[in-house]
């Protein structure tokens, strides 16, 4: 997400960097404007509050994954020459959303998404990201339908969005004293992508 201003853009990058190596919760202004070198009123010149800088890194974060998770799937797209291919790359992709070390970036995204319920402040700031991951993943599935290697009965964006809550929607998963093994989760996405998504 680009900022309009040059110190817009100073704050929102301040903030991102920070939360790389701490919780959100222990982001305060004062850090903020500490680390930045930027006045008290240029933050609220440039942001409605300080939760409205914390949202714009939250999308941040999320436009950084986003942009990440294109280009890996049309990395693939462009390199798989057959549908084993295509299969066999995409397993890395599916089961490494399940990844422990992936887990906060679940959770982050899973807040996000309740924030933006509550919120249309985020949901505009949201909003266009979420759709540019939603296309992108439509038009993979779409440019597999031109090769055969996909069920045509699926609406590309059904397999998009649902493909999307598959990978987030395991998080609920965290929540349970006894939780389901990983192999057991990926044979489940394994299947589904071989028998009824990449299925013609």
């Amino acid at each position: 997400m680009n900022a309009s201003h040059p110190t817009k853009e100073l704050l929102i990058s301040t903030a991102f960097e920070l939360s790389l190596t701490r919780p959100m919760a222990e982001i305060t202004s004062d850090l903020v404007l500490e680390t930045s070198g930027i006045s008290k009123g240029s933050l609220y010149h440039h942001f409605e509050d300080f939760s409205d800088l914390m949202e714009h890194v939250q999308v941040r974060a999320l436009s950084i994954f986003t942009d990440s998770q294109i280009q890996g799937l049309q990395e693939l797209m462009a390199t798989s020459q057959t549908k084993a291919d295509f299969l066999q790359g995409l397993r890395p992709i599916s089961h490494g959303n399940r990844s422990p070390d992936v887990g906060a970036a679940r959770l982050a995204r899973i807040e996000s998404i309740s924030k933006a319920l509550s919120s249309t402040r985020m949901r505009e700031i949201k909003g266009p990201i979420q759709q540019r991951i939603t296309n992108a993943i439509a038009e993979i599935f779409r440019e597999a339908n031109r090769r055969g290697w996909a069920n045509s009965d699926l609406d590309p964006m059904a397999v998009s969005v649902f493909l999307q809550s598959l990978n987030i929607g395991s998080v609920v998963d965290i929540l349970a004293p006894t939780q389901v093994e990983p192999e057991a989760w990926f044979t489940l996405i394994d299947l589904i992508l071989s028998e009824v998504i990449l299925d013609h």
